[in-house]
């Protein structure tokens, strides 16, 4: 498996498009692309993919220790995120997530994050 090293920590929202929107608004796939400043980059590979629905904070001691289990492999809502690690059209490569935290009343659905730049790093 490739390694990686961070090239800059951006951690700013963006848009993304879907080619096949996903079938849970809340458990989505990789973008196609995303939308960030005035760019539009093309996803040409998904790298790798993980999630992590830990409770950080107040939320991770408000629950029973049996439904906090299920709650990190399943997710509860408004809780974790979705990380991908893709390479552009433009042979760079980005770390991007989707944050199911609530961000206010008006924004239920989530949000789309460009966490950071990276680049792979030579084996020797």
């Amino acid at each position: 498996m490739m390694e990686f090293k961070a090239l800059r920590f951006i951690s700013e929202s963006i848009q993304v498009e879907f080619e096949r929107p996903p079938a849970a608004e809340k458990t989505p796939h990789c973008p196609d692309r995303f939308i960030w400043g005035d760019e539009t980059y093309q996803v040409a590979e998904l790298i790798q993919q993980w999630q992590d629905f830990e409770r950080r904070g107040a939320m991770g001691h408000n629950m029973r220790p049996s439904s906090m289990k299920k709650a990190i492999r399943r997710g509860s809502y408004g809780v974790g995120r979705f990380y991908f690690l893709v390479r552009t059209e433009d042979a760079r490569y980005f770390e991007l997530y989707f944050d199911r935290a609530v961000q206010s009343v008006d924004q239920r659905k989530g949000q789309w994050i460009l966490f950071r730049e990276v680049a792979p790093t030579k084996r020797e």
